[in-house]
This record gives C-alpha cells, structure tokens and sequence, in this order.
C-alpha cells in the first residue's frame, strides 16, 4: 500500500513496489524482479512514479511478465500516451482508433465500388428484382459525383446529395435507404474508413400535396380528345391511368396480351412494373372496360416514348394543366371517396401499406364526384 501526504493514492499489484528515497534526487521509486534481479525506475514526482506503476501492471496484466522486457523509451512513451489520453486506455482502443482514422485505404472509384456490391450481392443470394432497385438509384449517385474515389465523400456532400433528391417522399426515402445501405457496405467491406452516413441525423423529408385532378377537368382530357386519337389508343392507356390508377411509366409498356377483357382483369408482368413484381389486377371499375373496348385495343401499338408525348398533347388539347401523376393521384382520391376502402385502394396502387392512402388522398374528393368520375364513359354512337 502507498500513501502520498496521507493520502491513498494507488495501490500497486503484486510484484511490483512503490518506494520513496528522500536522499536521492528522485526520490520517488518504482521496483520489480526480472529473471531474479531487482530493477528500479526513479521519478522526480509521486504522479509520474504511479503513472509509470500503473502503465507497467497495466502490460502484465494483458501480455504477462513479457511486457516487463520493454524498453526505457517505449515506457515512457506509453506513459506520455496516457497521459494525454486517460488512464483507462488500451493497446486495443489506439489499434481500434488507427484503423477507424489513421489507416490509408486503396483508392476505389465509386463505379468499381457499385460492381463490387453489386456482384456481392448476386453472390449472397439476392433476388433479382431487389437488385433491379439499386441500380438506378447507385447509377444517378455515381454520376451527382463524377465517378470519384468513394474515400473522398464526405458527411456534407453526402447531405447535400440527399437535398437534391427529386420526387414523391416515398421516392426520395427510398433512394436516401438504398444509398446508406451501399455506403455502409462499403464500409463494412473495409474499402473506407467510415461511410459518410456516419452521425448524419436522418434528414426531414417535406411532404407536398397530391394534386387531384377537378372532375370536370378529366371530363374535358376524355371528351375533347376524342376525336384525336390514332385507333383510340391513346384514351385506352388513358383510361388505365384514371380509371386503375397504373403509373404512366407501366401504362406505356402495356400490351393487348395484358389486357384480360373477359376476366376484367390487368395481367401486368414483372418487368413493366416500377416494384418489379408482377401484379394481376382484378375489381377495377366498369368504365375501365368499356373505354378499352372502345379503344380497339387489340391494335395498339405504341412505344413508350410515342404514349407520354401523345398525353401531354391530350392535356394541352384539353387547355387543362399537367402535374406529375394527376391521373394515379385522382384515381386514388376518388375511388376511397367512393368505396370508403383504402385497403382495396392500396391494393390495386400496388402500395404496401393504406396508411399513405389515408394520410394523403382520403377527403381530397367527395362521394358525389367520385360516383360521377367513374361514370365517364365512351360514346356509345362511336
């Protein structure tokens, strides 16, 4: 036991004994035996004799009588060490530390990096569909940063990307989730130090108001293009918008062999839809199928490209404005407002949840509109 002004200040492990020679000039000592012979260290002042008692019972205790052996130098370094960084740090928190901070990594270009998760990812097992996800979303993060080295990013530009993200909520949630997800692999992989997600709050994602379609609007795109249309084609994919909510996207890949007339169904292949699962569709309403019939669909022949130019001049024709999805977002509104069941809704949106459903669409329509909505039909002369 050692006292200091009669004080306890530390009390030194077996093998190893404290001392205090007020004859010498420094008079404070530190003893242990090393292969049968009495070694000793003396210090100026009693914190620099404990600091350097309690550094060497610190080693043994980890690494046995070995550590006992270490040089002159190396002991007051580790001295100097705790010093600076506390008493209770380890050989093990600086090795930790190097590798987190101070260790260089090999440079690795974002796009090599992409291939390396994403072949992991075939490797592990993962569907085919799920990969699909990442891969647009890693392409447009590759190219915001011009291909650099993924060491480079930091927690900022990180941030500032995640502000730049266009579209719906969901969509920028997504994109923010699927971004993470690669950078902590990349992390984990041991390519970077840290991923620049690293103590980044999640960042508040600001909803905006769907924007419904007035009924007397859709009225007017459906009545005043009808005799616009080549083979009628164009109110068909049109009607599958407003009258089954399917995104415009899906709507310009559709084929007649989708279209299950006599079943009264949508028979919509993985490949066209945004989640990348199939989806057959079933209970859409009546007028759905009447302007399908009435469009010939049998010939449609549209690509893609040619249905989302021939839309935006059904909208200009109707001198009624065009915003993002109006057609999906008013099929949404107006079918719970008419069947008071946003299950059934979510279910034919292809969304995973009801809870979107009631927390944007529900009262953006009334009964009354909604029974008129799905009333809008062909002409039966035509």
């Amino acid at each position: 036991m050692y006292k200091h002004k009669n004080k306890q200040v530390w009390t030194a492990p077996r093998g190893i004994r404290l001392l205090k020679c007020n004859h010498r000039d420094k008079c404070y000592l530190v003893q242990w035996r090393l292969d049968g012979q009495r070694k000793t260290k003396s210090f100026n002042t009693a914190q620099e004799q404990i600091d350097y008692a309690k550094a060497m019972a610190s080693e043994i205790k980890e690494k046995g009588i070995e550590a006992l052996r270490f040089k002159k130098s190396e002991t007051n370094e580790w001295s100097r060490i705790q010093k600076t960084l506390g008493e209770d740090i380890t050989a093990n928190d600086l090795i930790e530390c190097w590798n987190k901070y101070g260790a260089k990594r090999k440079s690795l270009p974002i796009d090599e990096a992409i291939k390396l998760f994403i072949n992991t990812k075939k490797i592990e097992g993962v569907k085919a569909n799920s990969i699909k996800h990442y891969e647009p979303i890693l392409k447009r993060f590759n190219d915001y940063f011009l291909r650099r080295d993924i060491n480079s990013i930091s927690r900022e530009e990180i941030k500032d990307y995640c502000l730049s993200l266009k579209g719906q909520p969901s969509t920028i949630r997504t994109n923010m989730v699927r971004i993470r997800t690669f950078c902590l692999w990349v992390k984990t992989s041991g390519y970077i130090n840290e991923s620049p997600f690293d103590g980044l709050k999640p960042l508040k994602i600001k909803h905006k108001a769907v924007t419904v379609g007035a009924l007397e609007d859709i009225k007017k795109l459906f009545s005043l293009n009808i005799h616009h249309t080549i083979d009628r084609e164009l109110l068909g994919r049109l009607a599958i918008e407003a009258f089954a909510g399917t995104r415009t996207s899906t709507v310009g890949l559709i084929k007649p062999s989708h279209l299950k007339i006599d079943a009264k169904a949508l028979d919509l292949p993985a490949d066209i839809m945004k989640s990348g699962i199939p989806a057959y569709i079933e209970g859409l309403p009546v007028n759905l199928w009447n302007w399908l019939k009435w469009s010939d669909y049998k010939s449609w022949s549209y690509t893609p490209r040619q249905y989302v130019n021939a839309k935006s001049n059904a909208f200009i024709r109707a001198q009624i404005t065009h915003p993002h999805n109006v057609l999906r977002h008013s099929f949404c509104s107006y079918h719970i407002a008419l069947n008071k069941d946003a299950a059934r809704t979510a279910t034919i949106l292809d969304h995973t949840n009801q809870r979107t459903l009631y927390k944007y669409y529900k009262g953006k329509a009334t009964e009354a509109d909604a029974k008129a909505y799905f009333e809008i039909m062909p002409p039966v002369d035509a």
